[in-house]
């Protein structure tokens, strides 16, 4: 019965995700609620990611280092770049500027993986990406943010990695547990369940992520759409930058790229600045949470045509 509730979420996983950003924004109390939450979701996002990928086709893009290098430093190091030269045309103010930047330069949103399973892209691509990127950053971003930015960010690399390495360490031991304990067999076959399980961990995050965001609309809703719209232009020009880039690799390929383009893990920029950290880019990383979660079941058409017979499962998703 649960396995059957499940399968039924994932098959109408887009359009959840989309109520559930949204559900943040109406039910203030609801996205408090859900806020100390989301760290843990992050976790077990990762780890139910994992858990299900098929790690002989992972490692075949491991073996293609030079694919997954230039990814990375697209990503890293591309994005950021093309965003502030294109900012230095747009008269976007300095908090919204630097916000677009920082976004940037940070890594893929560690639930890529997820994503990209919940719309039938490359997911084992992704994982090998999040964990390139999730590696370099401590060394590209404090670079990219002084020299873009001229901030100074107190960053020690060592530190950093070593706190990432152990993030990472630890959810490839769960779902290693998992799959020991459980069967890969099992997972296999309840393909369409674990789908369901992520939708509902992607809708708590997508709860809880908008706590603040309404009592901010509300008082100055000009200043706070300036920067939704933001969000939701830098998320589809950076995707379709990211696909146009990578299209010789292949359409499917090319469009899991797009999504790590756009999909950013706007927390890291945020712990990295702390208390430091401005009040409008607090609120962009807010923000920058609709596009993630809305864009999905906006675009299904588009990836329906694009992936042909692969979007057809997609399309329930």
């Amino acid at each position: 019965m649960i396995i059957g509730m499940l399968s039924r979420l994932g098959a109408h996983g887009a359009l959840l995700l989309f109520a559930g950003v949204t559900t943040g924004l109406l039910l203030p109390p609801l996205a408090a609620l859900a806020w100390p939450l989301v760290l843990p979701v992050t976790f077990v996002l990762f780890v139910a990611s994992v858990v299900r990928l098929d790690m002989r086709v992972a490692l075949g893009h491991a073996r293609r280092p030079l694919k997954a290098a230039l990814i990375v430093a697209a990503i890293l190091a591309g994005a950021p770049l093309l965003a502030a030269a294109a900012l230095q045309f747009l008269p976007a103010p300095p908090s919204l500027a630097l916000s677009v930047i920082l976004m940037a330069t940070s890594t893929p949103l560690l639930s890529s993986p997820a994503f990209a399973l919940l719309l039938g892209l490359e997911a084992e691509l992704a994982l090998i990406a999040v964990l390139g990127a999730m590696i370099l950053v401590p060394l590209t971003m404090p670079g990219l943010a002084l020299a873009l930015l001229g901030l100074d960010i107190d960053l020690s690399p060592i530190q950093f990695m070593a706190r990432l390495a152990a993030f990472v360490i630890l959810g490839f031991a769960v779902a290693a547990l998992l799959r020991w304990r459980v069967g890969l067999k099992w997972f296999t076959d309840n393909s369409r369940a674990l789908d369901g399980v992520n939708v509902i961990l992607l809708v708590i995050f997508a709860v809880g992520v908008m706590d603040g965001v309404t009592v901010k609309l509300l008082a100055d809703p000009a200043h706070v759409l300036l920067f939704a719209a933001t969000a939701f232009a830098a998320n589809v020009v950076l995707q379709a930058l990211g696909a146009a880039v990578f299209a010789p690799a292949g359409r499917r390929t090319a469009l899991t790229v797009g999504l790590m383009f756009g999909y950013r893990n706007m927390a890291l920029p945020l712990a990295v600045l702390g208390t430091s950290a401005p009040p409008d880019f607090v609120m962009y990383v807010a923000l920058a949470q609709l596009p993630m979660y809305m864009l999905p079941v906006m675009t299904l058409p588009i990836y329906r045509r694009l992936l042909g017979r692969n979007a057809a499962d997609m399309s329930k998703a």
